[in-house]
């Protein structure tokens, strides 16, 4: 029993130098987007190998905003995988079952903001993905028509954000899917992007830098995302 009193103090104390309080948390989330900082900081800030900062980023992806609400998950997932690729491309592919369609078209949007091979192949795959991002509040508002949006949509936004830079885009592509754009009108433009990508994709990803050689394993997940159903 005195080893136990010895011991409980201490176990406990390690046990709170390795999880950041609530606020510390919503400080340090806050802070990744409207402070200027680098790859570095912003690693710091958040690092998701400790378990409580990826509980939380998990529970913040899988959130609607709300009223109040600060940074945005995809801004805050989007500064992390900036800066460090590598490490926050798999953490996303690791927790996917973990997401809901919410968290999914978070995961497309933060994406958008990472240049490397990986990025383009995941938001890519997003693409089928017809999962409705319900918002029951977006639809109550709404001053129209009013269609949920699908991960998919969101995956289309961000892959034609991403390549929009380079040349040989359909023409007459919509630059976004709404929620007052049929979904026969979303299926199609999602459609015609699928097409180019299938024949344009291979000669614009062997220009981007790839997270593989330092993390061979991600291959192998974006492979089982492929093969996920939703």
């Amino acid at each position: 029993m005195f080893h136990y009193r010895i011991l409980l103090p201490i176990v406990l104390g390690l046990f709170s130098l390795n999880t950041m309080a609530a606020d510390d948390l919503m400080q340090a989330y806050e802070r990744v987007v409207v402070s200027n900082l680098d790859a570095t900081a912003v690693q710091k800030e958040l690092d998701l190998d400790r378990q409580d900062v990826s509980a939380f980023m998990l529970s913040r992806m899988n959130a609607l905003p709300k009223k109040g609400d600060g940074a945005c998950p995809e801004e805050v997932m989007g500064r992390m995988v900036s800066a460090n690729p590598g490490k926050g491309i798999e953490w996303l592919l690791d927790r996917y079952g973990q997401l809901s369609a919410v968290g999914r078209a978070n995961m497309a949007k933060s994406l958008r903001h990472s240049e490397c091979k990986e990025a383009y192949e995941v938001v890519s795959t997003l693409l089928i993905n017809k999962e409705e991002v319900v918002n029951q509040h977006a639809a109550a508002v709404a001053a129209g028509p009013y269609t949920h949006l699908r991960v998919c949509d969101y995956a289309y936004s961000s892959l034609l954000w991403m390549v929009q830079k380079g040349a040989g885009l359909p023409a007459d592509l919509p630059n976004g899917l709404f929620s007052d754009t049929s979904i026969e009108t979303r299926d199609q433009a999602i459609n015609r992007l699928l097409d180019w990508w299938s024949k344009e994709s291979a000669k614009m990803l062997e220009q981007k830098a790839s997270i593989g050689t330092a993390r061979p394993s991600v291959k192998e997940k974006i492979r089982l995302l492929r093969d996920t159903k939703p």
